[in-house]
């Protein structure tokens, strides 16, 4: 319940959150601090963002709180970069999405012996790519071809694909190896 956000919380939960919170227990202190915290996301600009946060900073650093004084403390040193999105928008959110899918890459399957293949388990797992293609592209005569792997063909039928072919003397040598399909 203190990991949701006020706007989250069913009515059953905000019955029990009331209750609770109006016992003034440290957890329900450091729920507060950490909604407060929150708003610092709608400023527009660092200015802004920044003397909110040193009036949110001042607010936690004279409670009890030990805990939420090591999260104050570790926030100002990063602070440039965390105002930095009230400027720009902009987070490393995919970076490190992508970082943690690698990573997992690597764990699943123990390691690589060799960078080459690093990489292209990153590619198949990563770049999206299909494992059973939806159409095969590829020449007539090569799906002819595959076509009748492994069945038996009749003369008729190789005999009309070479006809229809451009260059009949190409065709005969890509069929060389399949004479006894002929």
């Amino acid at each position: 319940m203190w990991l949701k956000s006020q706007e989250n919380l069913t009515e059953n939960q905000r019955n029990l959150f009331d209750k609770i919170y109006t016992q003034q227990l440290e957890t329900g202190k450091a729920w507060a601090y950490k909604e407060m915290f929150r708003d610092l996301w709608h400023h527009d600009d660092s200015s802004s963002a920044t003397t909110y946060f040193k009036a949110w900073y001042k607010r936690v650093i004279h409670t009890n709180l030990t805990p939420m004084k090591t999260v104050a403390r570790s926030i100002k040193e990063r602070f440039a970069n965390v105002v930095s999105y009230c400027t720009h928008r902009i987070t490393n959110a995919v970076a490190e999405g992508m970082s943690t899918k690698i990573v997992s890459i690597k764990c699943r399957v123990g390691g690589f012996r060799n960078i080459e293949n690093c990489k292209t388990a990153i590619f198949f797992y990563c770049g999206g790519l299909e494992l059973y293609p939806r159409k095969l592209r590829m020449a007539p005569v090569f799906r002819c071809l595959l076509w009748q792997r492994g069945t038996t063909a009749s003369g008729r039928f190789l005999r009309t694909v070479s006809a229809n072919h451009s260059d009949h003397g190409e065709f005969q040598q890509l069929l060389e190896p399949h004479r006894d399909l002929r």
